[in-house]
């Protein structure tokens, strides 16, 4: 028997259409990063995902990620496109480009008349606050429903350290930036002569180009 050439491809799966092809959808692809670790500072977080098969607006279907820990909730959470309208596919109540995050886990609706489609990579970015305090970096998962129902798996990081923290581009590691050495000394107490100050310091994070270290409380006169 054959398959007429209009219906062979089901869901982007090709052959789909043909008795008896069966695939396990999943997500090909599954990333995610953070563009910067320390605390209580505007952090965007980038996702990167394909799938295997379609996923369909009509169908109701839904990413969802969780682990983000400590990310604040947002009821309407802007989405930025990275690359393939990525952003255009999901929504809030109609709303594009929206999702929704609650308790560490970012929903995503796929938009009705939009399909993730099979083979394609989508990267699309949001913004959060980083916590104030310290942490690290948890288990990051990503599922979907709908007619292609995915199990949840955890997601992968493109770049693990950042600003010289280990595992600083995992969400959410949070490092709260410190001196880790901080010592200053001089070579001599005697009046009108030339004296040394040597400043010994050390941190836990990069200080990148145009950062400033400030030294206060050297006495007056000097």
């Amino acid at each position: 028997m054959t398959t007429p050439s209009a219906d062979a491809i089901v869901l982007g799966v090709t052959d789909g259409g043909k008795p008896i092809e069966v695939v396990l959808p999943t997500f090909t692809t599954k990333n995610i990063g953070q563009s910067t670790p320390v605390a209580a500072v505007a952090n965007t977080i980038t996702v990167t995902i394909a799938t295997n098969v379609n996923l369909l607006g009509t169908d109701s279907s839904v990413v969802t990620i969780s682990g983000l820990t400590g990310a604040p909730d947002a009821s309407s959470l802007a989405l930025t496109t990275v690359t393939n309208s990525s952003a255009d596919l999901f929504s809030v109540s109609s709303a594009q480009q929206k999702g929704v995050l609650s308790s560490g886990t970012l929903t995503l609706s796929v938009h009705s008349g939009q399909t993730v489609t099979a083979g394609t990579t989508y990267v699309f970015s949001f913004q959060i606050t980083n916590p104030s305090s310290q942490q690290n970096f948890g288990t990051v998962n990503i599922v979907a429903s709908g007619t292609a129902s995915i199990s949840s798996a955890s997601m992968s990081t493109d770049t693990a350290d950042l600003l010289g923290v280990t595992n600083g581009g995992k969400p959410i590691e949070v490092v709260l930036p410190t001196f880790t050495t901080k010592t200053i000394g001089q070579t001599t107490p005697v009046a009108a002569v030339a004296n040394i100050i040597k400043v010994t310091i050390a941190t836990n994070v990069n200080l990148q180009a145009a950062s400033v270290v400030t030294l206060t409380g050297l006495a007056t006169g000097s």
